[in-house]
């Protein structure tokens, strides 16, 4: 599957995220980058924890993103993770549609050793794409 979504009635949104997935094996290729993401959308923006290979150098790394289609994009730090670790994600947004909330991510790895990482961010519009 490479994409898949689906929109909510007129005035109703999204307000919460909930994925488990596992990592898979490295790209084949060298220097190909790979991204996997759960994602809520509005017109503006999307919220999304993200699965990435090879932007911050050969390595699995997951981060919290809130970007636009411009250059507002920010994101937590990065958790490093390996093939086969578990990840759950979450995001949970603010009563009543916008304000200020967190999207977290938690990586569980091949021990049971859990990482977290959240980042803090400011809704300003309803999410009512699911991607």
């Amino acid at each position: 599957m490479e994409y898949v979504w689906v929109s909510q009635p007129s005035g109703n949104s999204y307000s919460a995220i909930n994925a488990n997935w596992t990592v898979p094996l490295a790209p084949l290729v060298p220097l190909q980058v790979y991204y996997s993401f759960p994602g809520l959308q509005s017109n503006s923006y999307i919220i999304q924890p993200v699965l990435q290979y090879n932007y911050t150098g050969p390595s699995w790394t997951l981060g919290s993103w809130h970007c636009n289609s411009g250059s507002d994009c920010i994101h937590s730090s990065f958790i490093g993770t390996d093939t086969g670790h578990g990840i759950y994600a979450y995001y949970y947004g603010p009563y009543g549609g916008t304000g200020s909330t967190h999207l977290t991510l938690a990586v569980t790895d091949s021990l049971g050793a859990q990482r977290s990482a959240s980042r803090q961010v400011f809704i300003t519009s309803s999410y009512t794409y699911c991607s």
